[in-house]
């Protein structure tokens, strides 16, 4: 058994990354700030969770898909709003090899700009709706701010899913859809509980009407 050095009660943090250590789910040890390996044991944990999440979007009628993981910059531009609160977070691929890209390439931060540029192509009229796809995915943002292992990290992956439907009424069944399969995952199967509520205007997402 694990002796720990810190109290959970008194120094969370520090007692936080002993649990990490101890139970090998992460090794924080590569050499590029903000990046993790994840180890067996953790990687078994994110891999049971998020199966259990895709099994529920599956049930709902959500699609399992996968898009690129880099947006060409005139992308990224035409979403100004959306992106506003991405920008300073974006890596950017500017060489293939030794070559100058002719256009610089963003590693996705979030997957909007690079899905709806196909959605585009993908709903002609109201019979391609309602379109209800999902992805897991791995993320890249900037972090300038202090990394936490599995908190704030550099790289993470994530299962996001993107729908599209006729009528406001029903994209806001969908949010009560969504708080349900979270309920059940979370709560239900992982024994957390969590508090459901619709964030100020000043705190939505960028380029939201409103964030639940």
């Amino acid at each position: 058994m694990a002796i720990f050095d810190y109290d959970k009660k008194e120094n969370f943090s520090e007692w936080f990354d002993e649990v990490l250590k101890h139970c090998e789910l992460i090794d924080k040890r590569y050499p590029a700030k903000g990046f993790i390996t994840h180890m067996p044991n953790g990687e078994f944990i994110e891999d049971t969770i998020q199966g259990m999440m895709e099994n529920k979007l599956k049930e709902t009628g959500h699609r399992k898909t996968r898009f690129p993981n880099v947006i060409p910059e005139h992308i990224l531009k035409k979403e100004e709003e959306h992106i506003e609160g991405f920008e300073p977070e974006v890596f950017w691929i500017t060489h293939g090899g030794k070559a100058e890209l002719p256009e610089k390439l963003g590693l996705t931060p979030t997957s909007e700009t690079v899905m709806y540029t196909m959605y585009s192509e993908w709903i002609e009229s109201h019979r391609d709706l309602p379109l209800k796809i999902y992805q897991r995915c791995p993320t890249w943002r900037y972090e300038t701010k202090h990394t936490r292992p599995l908190l704030r990290d550099r790289e993470f992956e994530w299962i996001e899913a993107h729908d599209v439907f006729r009528t406001e009424k029903e994209a806001k069944q969908q949010v009560l859809e969504d708080i349900d399969m979270a309920r059940e995952v979370i709560t239900d199967q992982l024994g957390v509980p969590f508090y459901y509520f619709k964030r100020p205007q000043w705190d939505k997402f960028s380029g939201a009407i409103n964030t639940y």
